[in-house]
């Protein structure tokens, strides 16, 4: 199968969540994490360790997405999305390390 880039599509991805539905997501991201890094790591084709500056970089990306600067409670209420998020993920990809 061969892919091919389409610069022009756009894909929006929605999850209708709660709060709680919102963190068990990203925490099962985190456990698929460790094993996608763990047979990156196995193979040679990579590390976490190249991955981080999507991390580093999110709220700069984040920023440019929403286009103007969102005001003082928006901001905030987007911090700590993205804090609940990483914390999340983390705590699966650490809970599944710690597992295995």
């Amino acid at each position: 199968m061969k892919l091919n880039w389409q610069p022009e599509a756009v894909i929006e991805h929605f999850h209708a969540q709660s709060l709680q539905r919102f963190v068990n997501l990203h925490f099962r991201y985190g456990q698929g994490a460790w094993s996608y890094q763990s047979g990156r790591e196995r193979r040679g084709t990579g590390s976490l360790r190249d991955d981080m500056g999507f991390h580093r970089l999110l709220p700069k990306r984040i920023e440019r997405r929403l286009g103007r600067p969102p005001g003082y409670r928006r901001s905030l209420q987007i911090a700590a999305v993205l804090l609940l998020w990483q914390a999340a993920y983390a705590a699966g990809y650490l809970r599944e390390a710690a597992r295995r």
